[in-house]
């Protein structure tokens, strides 16, 4: 069952780049962990080049000390195109075998070539009801 749809982050990134990316608010951590299942949507818009958007999801059960949920990047190195509204999605879990989310999420993300661009992030939160 759904239980709430929000947008997580809407604001225009300069210079973040895999080693400065920029976090999705502290305030949020404990709201994005809340249910057991998300699905995840970026728009990436006027950007300044062609490039790529690279979206993490790191999670946590102290609040304090954030590990990666996955392996790879959740959206990873998607190429953005000036001009256009390019958008990306991802859900947790991705398998039915994968480890849940420990009690605080957040998101990192990232641009490479591009320095600049708008990004909004819109989460949609699902519970397994068991």
């Amino acid at each position: 069952m759904r239980h709430h749809n929000f947008t997580a982050f809407d604001e225009y990134l300069v210079g973040a780049t895999s080693a400065n990316p920029t976090l999705t608010s502290t305030e949020l951590n404990a709201r994005l962990a809340h249910f057991d299942q998300l699905a995840i949507m970026a728009v990436v818009d006027n950007i300044d080049v062609n490039g790529t958007f690279t979206l993490w999801i790191f999670h946590s059960a102290d609040g304090r000390n954030f590990t990666s949920w996955s392996t790879a990047a959740d959206i990873n190195a998607a190429s953005i195109v000036t001009n256009q509204n390019n958008v990306f999605y991802c859900s947790v879990p991705t398998t039915t075998n994968q480890a849940p989310l420990l009690s605080y999420v957040r998101f990192s993300m990232s641009f490479a070539t591009t320095n600049r661009g708008h990004v909004r992030i819109t989460v949609t939160q699902r519970d397994q009801g068991s």
